[in-house]
């Protein structure tokens, strides 16, 4: 339409700086100094000036053919506006989700077998892989059960649970937030969810991943050069090991005499 074309043909960028001489030159002037166009505009206005320019209208003009010689003068060199980062993507709520508070009170006292936490070890995102480690730890015998999934997909988590339960006695499972968890009514049995950045409040699976990391897999490893068979080798390493808080019995041992595994 002719309105539309006139009316993009009715200004410039840049057109309120290049139009006022005096504005223009204070504006060069201050750049020169090696202050910011958000230092200008608020010293421009402290100072009570004839004319005013806010700093967004000082980065457009900057950004035009006007102001281009001057784009050195700013800090980050740039002769462009920052390209803007895509939405991110909303923000998946895990449904039907039942507080930590809500868990029977052997799993929340610790009084008895049978109940795990439940969590996950990644590889650093610059390893360019989305393999990872399912982790569950029974909080009275501190027995570790773990499998690798090819990534954090619900599926894949849902799949690790119906792998530990074919080999240990679940009765319910605490776990934290992530989308990884967001199947929990297919686990098969309750699953009670931690509040939000609170890792201490499941702290034996915490725990259980440090040890991990600190005797086999440094922080850092990437998931997808480790072998199922060196997981369950070293799982079985930390499962044997004598606890002084089991009495210096292994993890094994106590949860064999429990009947936590088959």
């Amino acid at each position: 339409l002719k309105s539309d074309e006139k009316r993009r043909a009715s200004k410039y960028q840049g057109m309120k700086v290049e139009s006022n001489g005096n504005l223009k030159q204070y504006i060069i002037a201050g750049l020169k100094e090696k202050r910011s166009p958000d230092e200008i505009a608020g010293r421009m206005r402290k100072e009570r000036q004839p004319f005013y320019a806010s700093k967004d209208a000082i980065y457009h003009w900057l950004y035009s053919a006007w102001g281009q010689r001057y784009c050195p003068c700013l800090c980050a060199n740039r002769y462009r506006p920052r390209p803007r980062k895509a939405e991110a993507a909303p923000r998946v709520m895990i449904l039907n989700r039942v507080s930590i508070d809500a868990r029977p009170e052997g799993a929340s006292n610790k009084t008895r077998y049978h109940h795990f936490e439940v969590d996950t070890a990644v590889a650093p995102r610059r390893a360019g892989n989305t393999e990872a480690v399912a982790l569950a730890a029974e909080m009275k015998s501190k027995l570790i059960l773990g499998t690798k999934i090819p990534s954090l997909s619900p599926v894949n988590m849902t799949g690790a649970m119906a792998r530990f339960q074919r080999n240990a006695l679940m009765k319910s499972a605490t776990a934290d937030n992530g989308i990884e968890n967001k199947d929990h009514q297919a686990w098969g049995v309750p699953a009670f969810f931690a509040d939000p950045h609170s890792p201490w409040q499941k702290p034996l699976i915490e725990q259980s991943i440090g040890l991990l990391r600190r005797w086999f897999f440094p922080k850092g490893t990437n998931w997808a050069m480790v072998s199922e068979e060196e997981l369950q080798k070293a799982l079985m390493v930390l499962n044997g090991k004598y606890r002084k808080s089991l009495g210096y019995k292994s993890a094994l041992e106590v949860a064999r005499a429990h009947k936590s595994i088959y």
